[in-house]
């Protein structure tokens, strides 16, 4: 039987909201940009965000607990509002 490797995913520990890669959150120094492409990190003011909002609920929740790993034949139910 074959390996699967595990699918890593980004989405919120709270609803499974999973977020469109677009700049959407927004730090206190006013620059906008998608906080999982730096891991929390603002690009402009280098402040390490430890938790991040969610833009499908609304809660929040620290930033590392949005990344996982699921297998491949896990069931992942996402949020979507739309």
């Amino acid at each position: 039987m074959p390996i699967r490797k595990p699918i890593s995913v980004i989405a919120c520990p709270k609803c499974n909201w999973q977020p469109s890669g677009q700049a959407e959150w927004q730090c206190s120094c006013g620059h906008i940009w998608d906080t999982f492409a730096t891991a929390g990190k603002c690009p402009v003011c280098q402040q390490q965000w430890q938790d991040t909002q969610c833009l499908g609920c609304f809660c929040t929740s620290a930033h590392a607990a949005w990344y996982r790993n699921i297998a491949a034949t896990d069931t992942l139910y996402v949020f979507n509002p739309n």
